[in-house]
């Protein structure tokens, strides 16, 4: 499966759709992210939560070097396993521009704080911060997290910021986008 999605992101810049659970997610991003080949170093966000932690707990596991963003929650674990964290926001544009610099391949999401007063504008904000930070910082290949049903322009609730963010990162022209619709996006919320 690796071999054929690298041989899909080398011949054109078009979007691949996947569709997992969560938990295959992961598992599945630890694997894409190698096979694209020729990286020394990956931007993983959203390390503190299910999805974004599995995949840099698998990326270390095979020896990648990977870099993340640690927000409120400590990740002295994984620094200790050799990851390297940079203290940030999502929301500030030059706290990811830092996240992707010099990185070859990153995973990006939107975190999925629903205790957030401001949960919707705060996912915006955060979409625009990405999109901007890779306008400024270039990062050669993106895997995205989204959901099924995100396609869809009147799309309601979580998956409405996800098309936001999908929108915006392809309107950018300097990068080969994955992105990962799954079936199961809510179950990254009640697991």
């Amino acid at each position: 499966m690796a071999g054929r999605l690298r041989d899909r992101l080398r011949r054109s810049n078009h979007l691949a759709l996947l569709v997992g659970a969560a938990r295959r997610n992961a598992t599945t991003l630890a694997h894409i992210l190698p096979a694209i080949g020729w990286f020394a170093v990956f931007a993983v966000m959203g390390v503190a939560g299910r999805v974004g932690g599995r995949v840099a707990e698998l990326l270390l596991q095979k020896g990648e070097q990977i870099r993340v963003l640690q927000h409120s929650r400590p990740l002295d674990q994984l620094a200790a396993k050799g990851a390297e964290v940079l203290r940030g926001d999502a929301a500030n544009v030059d706290d990811l521009v830092e996240l992707f610099d010099g990185s070859a391949a990153a995973l990006v999401l939107l975190p999925d704080n629903v205790a957030e007063e401001r949960f919707v504008a705060q996912r915006s904000t955060i979409a625009r911060s990405i999109a901007d930070a890779l306008r400024r910082q270039p990062v050669g290949h993106i895997v995205m997290l989204s959901s099924i049903g995100v396609d869809r322009p009147d799309v309601p609730g979580i998956p409405a910021g996800l098309r936001e963010l999908e929108e915006l990162l392809f309107s950018l022209d300097a990068i080969d986008l994955l992105v990962l619709r799954s079936a199961l996006y809510i179950d990254y919320l009640l697991a």
